[in-house]
């Protein structure tokens, strides 16, 4: 599906929970619509991303190299069905293996879980 981008865009409409009202004590659900695009020609930097400490940034930047050779694979996976793309709304990290079995997870252990503060 295109959108407003040339890019491969997987939409899923789904609904969310709004908290309750302070006034009659009534969680409602709204829709909304999510829009997964694939990175194509999107070369992310952790600069881009406000991160300063050089470790930081050079693991974020192998970790964005890595998702992006995964990119192509993953976005043929997600769209081929539905519930792969509800699988990666509500669990990316589980979606992620599922679609790469081989996904090397070494790349997420050496982000530094505090680089955006």
């Amino acid at each position: 599906m295109k959108l407003y981008t040339d890019k491969r865009v997987v939409q899923l409409k789904t609904s969310v929970q709004l908290q309750k009202n302070e006034e009659n004590n009534v969680a409602r659900k709204e829709p909304a619509h999510l829009n997964f695009i694939a990175m194509e020609g999107i070369h992310p930097k952790a600069e881009q991303y406000g991160v300063t400490d050089e470790q930081d940034k050079t693991n974020l930047d192998s970790y964005f190299a890595y998702m992006k050779s995964l990119d192509q694979r993953f976005f043929t996976w997600l769209e081929a069905d539905a519930n792969n793309t509800i699988l990666f709304a509500n669990d990316p990290l589980k979606a992620i293996k599922t679609a790469v079995p081989d996904f090397d997870e070494s790349f997420l252990n050496k982000l530094n879980k505090d680089m955006f503060k």
